[in-house]
């Protein structure tokens, strides 16, 4: 029985091929989100790809972002108020467009209240490292390195 092709740029590529790397592609999703709960950190795996951006490129527009983690302008506004409501970020005028606004990350902010907490109990010497061990988390929560095995 021949196997159903799809055109994909010029390239045949095997129907059963394109559901595997859905498979892949949601698999690796749900691992992430498990990763987030697991750290308790307060964050889906979309707000996740969000501050990653921000992380990576610096401060950027919300369309920007929209095309980096491919989702439309509209749902990256409302991850965006939500990141912004948790003070993960801010919204400053844009230099040249004042239309636009660029999104910035709020690195210090973004440890959320558990890492508030945990400040307040801690000595002053030990607060630096809670707030990188924080921030460690996140970033391996969002991407864990080349090391990663599941």
């Amino acid at each position: 029985m021949p196997i159903l092709m799809i055109r994909s740029d010029h390239i045949d590529v095997p129907s059963s091929f394109c559901g595997l790397l859905k498979q892949v592609g949601d698999g690796l999703r749900r691992e992430i989100e498990r990763n987030l709960a697991e750290r308790g950190l307060g964050l889906n795996f979309n707000q996740c790809m969000v501050l990653r951006t921000l992380m990576l490129s610096g401060p950027c527009t919300a369309i920007e972002i929209a095309q980096a983690i491919d989702h439309t302008p509209g749902a990256v506004m409302r991850l965006l108020d939500k990141l912004e409501a948790r003070g993960c970020l801010h919204r400053k005028p844009h230099g040249r467009d004042r239309r636009a606004l660029r999104i910035v990350f709020r690195r210090r902010a973004c440890v959320g209240q558990e890492g508030a907490r945990m400040r307040r109990e801690s000595s002053d010497a030990g607060r630096r490292n809670i707030r990188c061990r924080r921030m460690g988390e996140i970033a391996y929560a969002i991407d864990p390195g080349p090391g990663f095995a599941a």
